[in-house]
């Protein structure tokens, strides 16, 4: 509730208290989920609505690869397409939650199969490192996907995801790399 305060005086000098309480700011902070679900839905029965899997896989291949290098144009992302489907008057990208990424992605019938994907997947990846033999990192492994996985609630894009994927997948390379490595004897890591 403070951080609204902190970078108001940051960028203007001035300390300005936030006395809107819990409920107000939870919900002018994430308001941008129920705003998501009206675009899509509206975007749905209108039939002017483009669905974007192809863009957000394509967009995932990519997302680990610095844009420059990439030798075509990558595909406008779902937060682009939310934000530009019904425009307003604030700056950025409007972020979609889960149901309306799923929508925007294959359909209303996505609102049902992209949840059951994301849970699918959250039963796999938590079963096998709950069941893996890993050392002291592993600990370190499921709390990044973790975290990873209930962004994907309220931050949802596949593309989003598997780019948040990068610095565990980062942390694993130099921890296996680093666990090879013996200095007097002793495992560095």
């Amino acid at each position: 509730m403070l951080a609204d305060t902190f970078t108001r005086y940051i960028r203007y000098g001035v300390w300005v208290e936030n006395t809107d309480g819990l409920i107000s700011n939870l919900t002018r902070e994430f308001r941008f989920i129920l705003s998501a679900d009206m675009k899509v839905m509206k975007a749905w029965s209108e039939g002017i609505l483009h669905k974007k899997i192809f863009d957000d896989l394509l967009n995932a291949l990519t997302s680990w690869i610095p844009e420059r290098f990439v030798p075509f144009e990558i595909p406008e992302t779902i937060w682009r397409y939310n934000t530009a489907i019904y425009p307003t008057s604030g700056s950025g990208t409007s972020p979609s939650a889960l149901v309306s990424t799923g929508i925007y992605e294959i359909g209303i019938l996505g609102a049902f199969v992209q949840p059951f994907i994301l849970g699918l997947a959250t039963a796999y990846a938590d079963k096998k490192m709950k069941n893996s033999n890993a050392r002291i990192y592993g600990d370190v492994y499921y709390g990044v996907c973790v975290g990873v996985f209930i962004q994907m609630v309220s931050h949802n894009q596949i593309s989003t995801f598997v780019g948040s994927l990068f610095p565990a997948f980062l942390f694993f390379v130099l921890t296996k790399i680093l666990s090879k490595v013996s200095f007097r004897g002793k495992t560095v890591v």
